[in-house]
């Protein structure tokens, strides 16, 4: 199985979610989607899949403990796609 794909991006925009949705159709493992916040440049109003996206915590440490969280789970350590 490949290995998981750990993507973190400054918020959900539509090209940003229709380039992970293509992803997920050609990839053949997990890829799990940190969004830092919503609506920063404008107002998407896009909804985040919380079983496979989610947006981090407004709170520094809380925020940076989901990173780690992310990155230390599972056995194989991701593939970590960092934009931005």
């Amino acid at each position: 199985m490949p290995r998981r794909i750990v993507m973190i991006y400054i918020e959900p925009t539509p090209y940003i979610v229709a380039l992970i949705d293509a992803l997920r159709g050609s990839w053949d493992g997990p890829i799990e989607v940190l969004y830092i916040t919503t609506n920063a440049s404008q107002a998407w109003n896009l909804k985040v899949d919380g079983d496979r996206d989610h947006v981090l915590p407004l709170r520094l440490f809380a925020g940076m403990a989901a990173i780690c969280a992310a990155l230390i789970r599972g056995v194989e350590r991701p593939i970590l796609h960092l934009a931005g």
